[in-house]
């Protein structure tokens, strides 16, 4: 009964966890099968497998059983119990297939971001050299000065940033053993990628700008190929399985499903952010007195603001 009720709510922070995954663009429609797979088979654990191994356990415990009976009761209970068993070591290994896939896309979105920043310090450098060029740091306007401040700070949070992924590629593949990421690793270390954006860093301090455009812009491009590879990795099979071939049309129908649940779950969110913004409106705006009614005309009964069902919830059942 305890495990039941375990399941249960295990089985409702997973559902939880699915939904809120439905709100975040970058977790690719494999990883979200993965976790919709996951999400129903605890669902049928606490629903179906489990209750089915209490019920033969309680049903050995009647008084009215022969020996016979409860034997057979009993012998039927370890049988579902196996089967229970079973489904929750499939389950979990879904779990960790998800995570581990998860995990890996996680990478792919980091270097990117990174790739990002490094195209936006590119771009700040020139627009703000188009005006300071060949002027001594002393003389740069003052906006500019700032412009220039706020870069270096970027860069440095974003040197920062893949030192972390560095790390993490580093533990990643510890656990995991997948070459793919060692190899990885081993090319970031060797192209002492923070070294180098430490002097484009230097170069912004400077003023000497267009020393740091060309290197950072072929930062942000090594950056992405980086992760065009892990993804060619996931795309073949890595990072926790799925891939390769054409689609099915079990593949076709979940990724249909999965763009109208978003869609679903977009729309609740900007009723909730609607609502919201109303009451906050009637909250701040001094009430005003109600106009007499007409003559001879009925008063309408007033609509009731009612809750949306909760699509995405029917959809993942």
């Amino acid at each position: 009964a305890e495990n039941v009720q375990k399941m249960k709510e295990l089985s409702e922070q997973m559902e939880e966890l699915f939904k809120n995954a439905l709100r975040n663009g970058d977790i690719d429609k494999e990883s979200m099968k993965q976790l919709s797979e996951t999400n129903q088979d605890l669902r049928e654990l606490a629903e179906e497998s489990l209750p089915k191994v209490q019920e033969k356990l309680n049903d050995s415990q009647s008084k009215q059983n022969t020996a016979e009976k409860t034997k057979k009761d009993l012998e039927d209970a370890v049988e579902e119990q196996k089967k229970a068993v079973e489904k929750m070591r499939e389950t979990i290994d879904k779990a960790n297939k998800a995570k581990e896939r998860l995990e890996a896309s996680t990478f792919v979105n980091r270097l990117k971001r990174a790739a990002t920043d490094q195209d936006a310090v590119a771009s700040a450098m020139l627009e703000t050299g188009r005006r300071s060029v060949g002027l001594h740091i002393s003389k740069v306007d003052p906006a500019d000065l700032r412009g220039l401040a706020a870069a270096s700070d970027q860069q440095v949070q974003a040197i920062s940033d893949i030192g972390w992924i560095q790390e993490d590629l580093s533990s990643y593949y510890s656990r995991t053993q997948k070459e793919v990421h060692k190899t990885l690793y081993d090319a970031m270390v060797a192209s002492r990628i923070t070294r180098e954006l430490t002097h484009v860093n230097r170069n912004i301090k400077e003023n000497t700008l267009f020393r740091s455009i060309g290197p950072a812009k072929d930062w942000a491009q090594q950056l992405r190929d980086w992760a065009g590879q892990l993804e060619e990795d996931m795309a073949s099979g890595g990072g926790g399985g799925g891939g390769g071939g054409g689609q099915s049309q079990e593949d076709e129908d979940f990724e249909f499903m999965l763009r109208v649940m978003k869609m679903i779950q977009t729309e609740q969110d900007i009723r909730a952010r609607t609502r919201s913004l109303e009451q906050l409106k009637r909250s701040i705006q001094p009430e005003k007195k109600a106009a007499p009614p007409e003559k001879n005309v009925v008063p309408k009964a007033p609509v009731k603001d009612e809750e949306p069902a909760n699509e995405v919830t029917q959809l993942i059942h």
